[in-house]
């Protein structure tokens, strides 16, 4: 029915139910076929929600790494902000879906970004405490994530993994 439905009218595919747009919807499922469909029907990758939420955030918030490649690949923005100025890779972290976390980071998200609080994804994994300590592992890994960034309390990361008891 879907396929039906954008060749009889194509200039639907962005319409929103809910403030959401299909393509949002089917990469927070992880409906990746659907997803791949939307795209060749010229759905916007960029467009966001209400809360300022791309397509992206959407893979992120639904822990969807096959979706989250397939939007990459499409030349999707990687470092989109939300309206607390959250990248996906924040949303993915601040959830503990490591195999979305170790997808941005190899596809070249900027890992040094601070979000509203001026928290950058590490001071996130850090927060999380130890159960997110392979999360912080990969960001750890990542040539040129800054590791000397404070946030809007002024905690460095050292500060901060000292708090939570974090040896790693």
């Amino acid at each position: 029915p879907a396929l039906d439905l954008l060749r009889r009218h194509p200039e639907q595919v962005d319409t929103k139910n809910q403030g959401r747009t299909a393509l949002q919807v089917a990469a927070y499922l992880g409906q990746v076929e659907l997803v791949r469909l939307l795209l060749q029907a010229r759905a916007s990758m960029d467009l966001p929600d209400d809360e300022g939420n791309t397509v992206l955030h959407y893979t992120a918030m639904g822990n969807q790494p096959e979706a989250t490649r397939v939007l990459l690949s499409a030349g999707c923005a990687v470092d989109a902000r939300n309206g607390t100025r959250s990248t996906a890779l924040h949303v993915a972290v601040q959830r503990g879906f490591l195999e979305v976390v170790k997808i941005l980071c190899e596809r070249g998200c900027d890992v040094n970004l601070p979000d509203a609080h001026a928290d950058t994804p590490l001071h996130s994994a850090i927060s999380a405490g130890a159960g997110a300590s392979s999360i912080v592992e990969v960001l750890t890994e990542v040539p040129g994530i800054d590791v000397t960034a404070t946030n809007s309390q002024g905690f460095t990361l050292l500060h901060h993994a000292s708090l939570k008891g974090h040896v790693l």
